[in-house]
């Protein structure tokens, strides 16, 4: 970088493929949501608690590239679903769980969502950890409350 006549020190950085990080509401807790059949999300807090075969919505961002590509600065499509190019898993609690769908949110820009399916024995409590990896990448634990 030049500022006047100075160039500043270089600096070496990763360009990492994915960068996956759930939303929060200011706290530890995740913008994780429990979908139920007719379409409708509630908070995965404890006034709500997920359990065992609820589908989940999580909202995240830096899951890399879709495929259709969406342009940069354009809402993804209503009509079609742009799903992720790499991989992506989620751990509630440190166990898998199963997956959906993993792309941008239809109708936004830049939004990801994760579908996955809350498995029988996943650990219980106010504060369990969700976990979105992808490219290697781990996001920062964010807390949803499971019953």
């Amino acid at each position: 970088m030049l500022r006047g006549n100075n160039f500043s020190a270089p600096m070496a950085f990763t360009v990492a493929a994915a960068a996956p990080g759930i939303f929060t509401n200011g706290t530890p807790q995740g913008l994780v949501f429990v979908a139920d059949p007719s379409g409708r999300q509630t908070l995965a807090d404890a006034a709500n608690p997920a359990k065992a075969g609820d589908a989940l919505v999580i909202y995240c961002t830096g899951l890399g590239q879709v495929n259709p590509p969406v342009p940069s600065g354009q809402a993804a499509p209503l009509t079609s679903l742009s799903s992720t190019v790499l991989p992506v898993t989620t751990t509630i609690g440190g166990m898998g769980t199963d997956f959906i769908f993993a792309g941008l949110t239809p109708g936004f820009v830049g939004l990801y969502q994760v579908n996955v399916v809350v498995k029988p024995g996943t650990p219980t409590g106010n504060a369990v950890p969700v976990v979105i990896t992808a490219a290697g990448q781990s996001s920062k634990p964010a807390i949803i409350s499971v019953r």
